[in-house]
Formats: C-alpha cells, structure tokens, sequence
C-alpha cells in the first residue's frame, strides 16, 4: 500500500509540475479516437465492411481506447531500455522489492489512465444511445473480464520483449515491431487473412484488446481464442526468462 500511496503521490507532483499535460492528454486521446470514428463514418458512406454494423466499429473503437488505458499501468516497462543504458536500473535492484514492479508503479501515468477510461466508457455510451443498442449486464462483465485478461496476456509478451534488454543490446527493437503492430486493434480481426490473425492473436495479441471484448460486449457469438492453453505456458516462462536475463545483466551506470 505504501508504495501505491507513492506511485500516486508522483502521479500528483508530475500534474502540479506539468499542469497543461493532463490537457494534451486528453487532447491526444480524443483527437485519435475522433480521427478513427471519421474513417469508419467516411467507409461506411460507401461499404459495409465485412457485414459489420456501425455501432460494432465504433464500440471497437473505444474498447480500444480503454486498453490504451490498461496498458498505461505498465508505460513504465517501455523505458526500461532507456533505463539499462544509462544506468539507472541500478537504483532498483538495491531496493528491498522486484525491480519491473518498482519501474511500473514509479512510472505510473495515473491522470493519462483515468482520462482514456472515462473517455472510452462515455463514448461507448453515446455509441449505445444513438443506435439504441441495449446492453445485457452479464456481456458487459463478460467484455471488462476479457479485457482485463487480454491486457494482461499482452503486456506480460510485451514486458517480456522488455526484459530481453537486460540482456541483449537492441532488443528493443523487437519490443518496437510489437508496439506498432498496436494500432491494428481499430481494425475487425476477421478481416486479416488466417495467419495474421492467428499472430495478432497469440504472438503479438493486439486482437485480445478490442475486438473479442467488443464482441462479447454487444453479445455476439464468436468462438473465443485459446488461452487457456498459452497463457499458463507463458505465465511459466516469464519468471523463468527474466532470471536468465537479470543474471546476466552488467550495470552501465559506472
């Protein structure tokens, strides 16, 4: 508890520090999210794409805004790099607690994460009331449940790209392929050909943080991916693949 108290007491200090950060923020979140509304609204002009109704693609949307969100709880494992190379990981392996957890929570975008939440529940809200679309209570828990595993699932491949740096120079490199694969998430999985589906889906799992939780939000019936059967496999190599990397790792802080 004492060093979530901390980690929101630096949250505090970086918005008192930084006031008109909160704003760009916001900005940002909903100039992108407007930018991908208008691209759907300008195709839909046109073409159905796939069959799909418009209130899909614009929940799609903002489900993949909320795990813009979720995913900001561990903004801290993207400077890890950064922090290998000049040294300033030391700091946390003399500390009495895991270094990644010390990274995260230090580096915690609290205002960035509620701002994209509330932003991302609202929209989904105004979606719902201009379509009239009625939502079931058990699809919404069943949509927050995934989400939350989806998020999950992908920030410990990612986080584990992430600790390849401990070890490997450039490693980051790897890291980059999968952060830009990101923006993929605005997109309907089914459109992609079987095997880009299958690696946005398990190897770089962009597809677990918008489309599924959209699917089950409107209660539509899709088979759900396997999980079940890689998660537990990656839940045992991720301990397993940061010892290796953190024996291995020599300070370049001097």
């Amino acid at each position: 508890m004492k060093l979530i108290k901390k980690a929101v007491d630096i949250s505090i200090h970086n918005i008192l520090a930084f006031p008109y950060e909160i704003y760009l923020v916001a900005l940002y979140s909903a100039f992108s999210i407007v930018c991908t509304l208008l691209f759907w609204k300008v195709l839909f002009l046109n073409v159905m794409p796939q069959g799909y109704r418009p209130e899909f693609i614009y929940i799609l949307a903002f489900c993949g805004l909320c795990s813009d969100g979720l995913c900001d709880i561990f903004f801290g494992l993207r400077d890890l790099d950064y922090l290998v190379r000049t040294g300033e990981f030391d700091r946390y392996l003399v500390r009495p607690r895991h270094p990644l957890y010390l990274v995260v929570l230090e580096n915690m975008p609290i205002a960035s994460i509620l701002e994209k939440l509330i932003l991302s529940v609202g929209g989904i809200f105004l979606v719902c009331l201009h379509f009239e679309v009625s939502l079931e209570l058990l699809d919404c828990l069943k949509a927050v449940g995934f989400l939350l595993i989806g998020v999950s699932y992908y920030e410990l491949l990612y986080g584990l790209m992430t600790v390849f740096s401990l070890r490997f120079e450039g490693a980051s490199s790897l890291r980059d392929l999968a952060f830009q694969l990101n923006s993929s998430k605005q997109y309907p999985l089914s459109i992609f050909p079987m095997g880009i589906k299958v690696v946005l889906t398990y190897i770089i799992p962009v597809g677990l943080l918008a489309y599924y939780p959209a699917v089950l939000l409107l209660g539509m019936e899709e088979p759900l991916p396997k999980l079940y059967l890689t998660a537990p496999v990656l839940a045992v190599l991720a301990p397993f693949i940061y010892g290796r990397c953190i024996r291995h790792y020599s300070s370049n802080g001097g």
